[in-house]
């Protein structure tokens, strides 16, 4: 969830700070580092020694944005600048259909620290619905009734997963249940399936006929496919067409085994052409570690360029962050929106067997956002 110009904005000049504006008006710098490293005096502040406050409001592939701030001196354009500090907050937004949005991130309140182990077990869920229909209500099997939830999986595997959801279709409400087997990774699995589906009207409205597409990754080939395909008929090929003797929603399984035993399987809803009822399918991610929500990344780059991270590693019981203020800046020559953030933190920041302590640290920072 930065006389000398401020650098502010997705990378780029603050153009709403003049040169001879790096203080408020009483002489004290308005972006400032000050606290201690490794027991020694850490002071950093923009408009001295050459120091610009920087900050960038990059998103992952998830949607999920990263507002990022960072003290460093003038001339500085790699992204390891020595005795510079990093500030990484990643969006707010516990569950939220993808992708996610900023407006609910940088609220004053008590951060997590992202740390690179142990891996994220985090899943991001998402029903799929025919166009149409709506939710009234979800139940996961884990425990949820958010309609996109996220599920922290206690370690890596695969996980078997129902949702059961209350829909709105055609003005009636109707009832439809979704299975699927999620690979949490670490471990992957050997090898994974998909079915993608298109209708094929052959009986002039009689009955209904579908052409079924499975897609195998990973694996060691020749595959071998059994299908059951909801209404006591089974296949063997990996594209089957087949025709249904009657419209109506069925639920599909493919199982798929390897030449080396492995096996895998994957179950899909089916409304066929002529079907007039409900039904639900989900769709699953696992977020990285990078991604985990409402999460803070402390860096410190030293003189000689090694970096120190807050991810580096587990953060003792003692480290905190807590984000005191948030408030309005000036927009950038971009023309959006900043803000200016106060936090106070107390973390330890690795780089292999060594660390550092970052303690009683009062740090204001700028950062841009949409």
């Amino acid at each position: 969830m930065k006389n000398l110009l401020f650098a502010l904005s997705c990378f780029a000049f603050f153009a709403g700070c003049r040169k001879d504006d790096p203080a408020r008006n009483d002489g004290t710098p308005v972006f400032y580092v000050n606290g201690t490293l490794d027991g020694q005096p850490l002071s950093l502040k923009a408009g001295v020694n050459d120091y610009y406050m920087y900050s960038s409001c990059p998103s992952d592939t998830n949607g999920l944005y990263e507002y990022t701030g960072q003290l460093k001196q003038q001339g500085c354009t790699s992204s390891v600048c020595p005795s510079s500090l990093t500030v990484r907050i990643n969006d707010y937004a516990t569950h939220a259909p993808l992708p996610t949005s900023p407006d609910s991130a940088l609220r004053p309140g008590n951060y997590n620290f992202l740390s690179s182990q142990p891996p994220s077990y985090a899943v991001q869920f998402h029903p799929v619905l025919q166009a149409g229909d709506s939710i009234i209500s979800c139940t996961w099997s884990f425990g949820s009734n958010a309609t996109d939830p996220v599920h922290t999986f206690p370690s890596g595997g695969s996980y078997f997963v129902t949702l059961t959801a209350n829909i709105t279709h055609n003005f009636f409400s109707g009832t439809s249940v979704a299975s699927d087997s999620v690979y949490v990774t670490p471990p992957s699995p050997c090898m994974t399936a998909s079915i993608a589906t298109s209708n094929v009207d052959q009986n002039n409205g009689t009955g209904d006929t579908v052409q079924f597409t499975s897609t195998v990754t990973g694996g060691a080939p020749p595959y071998f496919y059994s299908w059951d395909f909801g209404d006591s008929n089974t296949g063997s090929v990996s594209n089957p067409l087949h025709s249904y003797a009657n419209p109506g929603p069925y639920a599909v399984r493919l199982s798929v085994t390897d030449n080396n035993g492995c096996s895998t399987w994957k179950e899909l809803n089916v409304a066929t052409p002529h079907s007039d009822s409900s039904v639900v399918n989900f769709t699953w991610q696992q977020l990285s570690s990078a991604s985990l929500f409402s999460a803070v990344t402390i860096e410190w780059t030293d003189a000689s360029g090694t970096v120190y991270s807050s991810a580096g590693g587990t953060q003792p019981g003692s480290s905190s962050f807590q984000l005191i203020s948030e408030d309005e800046y000036q927009p950038n020559e971009n023309n959006e929106p900043t803000k200016k953030i106060h936090f106070l933190v107390t973390c330890t920041l690795f780089n292999g067997a060594n660390s550092l302590l970052l303690q009683n640290a009062d740090i204001v920072f700028a950062v841009s956002h949409h």
